[in-house]
């Protein structure tokens, strides 16, 4: 039932007007949005508090970092940053597009998302 979309990986797809980064398309099942799908209405974020995540209790055994305040945890989308090849887009707890940041941080979750045929 879960479906096998195009996923875009162009530099449009991932907020800059450019970049090196990007990658050709891909056919996946479960895949990471992209910061322009995180920031589009036909994906209901039409807000910050929208796009906040609460964690798991796996992901928080994980080391993904709950903020204190909203009890939300920051989470990765899959657009690369346009300079440095370790840095990667992603969403801060309070659901605002955060400065890119390094890969290699665990205390960021992982939002997957699918498309399901019904």
């Amino acid at each position: 039932m879960i479906d096998t979309k195009i996923v875009d990986n162009s530099a449009s797809s991932t907020g800059y007007a450019t970049n090196k980064h990007a990658c050709p398309n891909t056919n996946d099942k479960v895949f990471l949005l992209s910061t322009t799908e995180v920031s589009n209405a036909n994906y209901s974020f039409t807000s910050n508090s929208k796009r906040r995540k609460w964690q798991s209790d796996y992901a928080l055994s994980q080391g993904v970092h709950k903020d204190n305040t909203s009890n939300t945890s920051m989470w990765w989308v899959r657009s690369p940053n346009d300079y440095y090849t370790h840095w990667a887009r992603t969403v801060y707890h309070d659901g605002h597009l955060n400065v890119d940041d390094g890969v290699n941080h665990t205390y960021y979750g992982i939002v997957p998302a699918l498309w399901i045929i019904l």
